[in-house]
């Protein structure tokens, strides 16, 4: 038993000693970065090895605790991809505090100015990726931009999609979905106002908005399904709330 504990440890160390990502996930919630690295890491998990680490982000991938690459051979550089603040700050204390041999590396999609703290811990990173060229406008540093692109073999149209609404308890008829968080930063409002707008000239479809509404945003959402009931669409203009990460592609086939 004691042999078959050492091959393990072995076994395990060698493992270590390869590892080449460390992706971290330090946020309590499900966001729109969870479902988007939960989606990466499976394709990724297929040319590297790469672990996540925080909360967990994939049934089938692989992860070490928070601690750990503290202790991890220091032999070969690592890279540490951030998407958050946290996440940046974290990297930049294991680099610069415990001199822990990695490469920062933080993707961003954000759209607006970032604060000047955020700024500081950008000004740290050895690389920065934005996910459009939209995104690069508010990055004061050098980047590259790099889209996530789609999982084609998964969000492909169905090709019966009278079955597919049906075991979603939707329309059968013409769709059109919005999907994401219910604020103004993601367009919903402009999406209500397009949908009152196309339903003045045909009646033969049904407008989708799904996605959580934080407290923020109560007021937001309020304000558009009052224009909804203004307008008499409250059957053709339809809110959902969050759709689980393993059933929104379901959704996505339906449209």
């Amino acid at each position: 038993m004691e042999r078959s504990l050492n091959s393990k440890l072995l076994l395990l160390e060698m493992w270590e000693e390869n590892i080449e990502v460390i992706l971290p996930n330090l946020h309590h919630k499900h966001t729109g970065v969870t479902s988007t690295v939960s989606r990466l890491l499976p394709i990724l998990e297929k040319s590297m090895v790469i672990v996540s680490t925080g909360a967990k982000l994939s049934k089938q991938g692989k992860s070490i605790p928070l601690w750990k690459p503290l202790f991890i051979s220091r032999k070969n550089p690592r890279i540490w991809h951030a998407r958050r603040n946290n996440e940046m700050l974290l990297g930049i204390i294991f680099k610069f505090i415990f001199f822990c041999n990695i490469k920062l590396v933080f993707t961003t999609s954000k759209q607006r100015p970032y604060s000047l703290f955020s700024r500081f811990l950008i000004s740290k990173m050895d690389k920065i990726i934005a996910t459009s060229k939209s995104s690069q406008l508010f990055l004061s540093v050098p980047s590259e931009v790099i889209s996530h692109g789609v999982d084609v073999e998964v969000f492909k149209p169905e090709k019966n999609k009278d079955s597919l609404r049906k075991d979603l308890n939707l329309p059968a008829e013409f769709l059109v979905g919005c999907f994401g968080r219910i604020r103004p930063l993601k367009g919903t409002d402009i999406f209500v106002d397009s949908a009152i707008q196309l339903l003045k000239k045909t009646k033969n479809c049904t407008f989708i908005i799904a996605g959580q509404t934080t407290p923020q945003f109560k007021n937001f959402k309020e304000r558009q399904l009052q224009k909804i009931r203004s307008a008499h669409l409250e059957e053709k203009i339809l809110f959902f709330d969050e759709i689980n990460n393993s059933e929104i592609f379901k959704w996505y086939q339906s449209m």
